[in-house]
């Protein structure tokens, strides 16, 4: 009983401190400072502070300042005018977004250059892990991480994947972007979640360029995720056959299995890309060892072609 007891009291004080905390942070918070942020009507932004309304209160809902909300949306008039008013720069969302981190996102390029100019924390993650130089990158806008570099953002910090920016770079597609990126010191050789890399995303999206750019910097072609795949295997899971020659004229293994026990060769008759089995079959695919799982995973999904062509070249003898 006793127990019971602290723990109901616990509740109590706990419920009570959360009451307390919400009052503190939206007691002040008026509606329509954030709908003024919103249109950028800085002279209704002027009136309602004024009035009272508390520049830093955040929405109930999602955390956002309406500095943050300004920065988001590009209006660059309001976003100096709260920032001329003492506005906390580093003011975050639930998410943990800061003003930065909306505008860098938005690609508003001269809203960072003032956030940054007023000391906003180049570095400052969300709840996911992401800087503003991430989102800049996903987002594929050159000149704000131009900016923020020359700010001093640190170029290889991970978010929550333990991704970098340039993993981002590669899995979007923007190849001056990564060229930029390896240029100004990025890691493109990083092993993200599940031991996957920049080379791995680029040939599982089929960014070719990307690829052959990473292959003539060096990146490791065998390097394989937690599961095995490589990046031959990726290329033949996805139906990327361009990109296969590339992997293979810069020795790509063809012989190497996942955790699964599956070749590229393997993967790609289960997957009945016809061209791709006459590629890996031309550049050595093993037709005595995997030629009978081969023929038996054509058989059983219907690939008729398939059977027909490692028939004739003699898979399972």
């Amino acid at each position: 009983m006793p127990l019971f007891k602290e723990k109901f009291l616990f509740l109590v004080l706990a419920s009570l401190f959360l009451t307390i905390f919400s009052f503190t942070a939206y007691a002040r918070f008026d509606s329509g400072l954030l709908k003024a942020a919103i249109t950028g009507d800085t002279a209704q932004v002027d009136k309602i502070i004024n009035s009272g309304a508390d520049i830093n209160a955040v929405d109930p809902a999602t955390g956002i300042t309406p500095l943050a909300m300004a920065a988001r949306q590009g209006h660059n008039k309001t976003v100096s005018f709260l920032l001329s008013r003492s506005a906390a720069i580093n003011g975050r969302t639930r998410a943990g977004e800061t003003a930065l981190i909306c505008a860098a996102r938005r690609g508003h390029d001269s809203v960072v250059e003032m956030l940054i100019k007023g000391k906003a924390d180049v570095d400052l993650k969300t709840v996911k892990g992401n800087t503003a130089l991430i989102e800049a990158v996903k987002h594929g806008h050159i000149s704000i991480i131009r900016t923020l570099l020359a700010a001093g953002a640190k170029i290889n910090t991970r978010n929550n994947n333990n991704f970098n920016c340039f993993i981002y770079a590669a899995v979007k597609g923007h190849l001056f972007i990564s060229a930029f990126l390896i240029h100004s010191g990025a890691d493109f050789k990083v092993r993200g979640r599940g031991g996957r890399t920049a080379l791995l995303e680029a040939v599982k999206h089929g960014h070719d360029a990307i690829v052959k750019l990473l292959v003539n910097k060096g990146a490791a072609v065998n390097r394989a995720d937690g599961h095995g795949t490589t990046s031959l295997m990726e290329a033949a899971r996805q139906g990327h056959i361009k990109i296969a020659r590339l992997l293979l004229k810069n020795k790509a293994s063809i012989q190497t299995a996942d955790s699964f026990g599956r070749t590229a060769f393997v993967i790609a008759v289960d997957r009945g890309n016809y061209a791709m089995v006459k590629v890996l079959i031309s550049a050595g695919a093993s037709l005595g060892r995997d030629g009978k799982l081969a023929l038996l995973i054509a058989s059983k999904k219907g690939h008729k072609n398939i059977v027909q062509l490692l028939t004739r070249a003699g898979a399972g003898r």
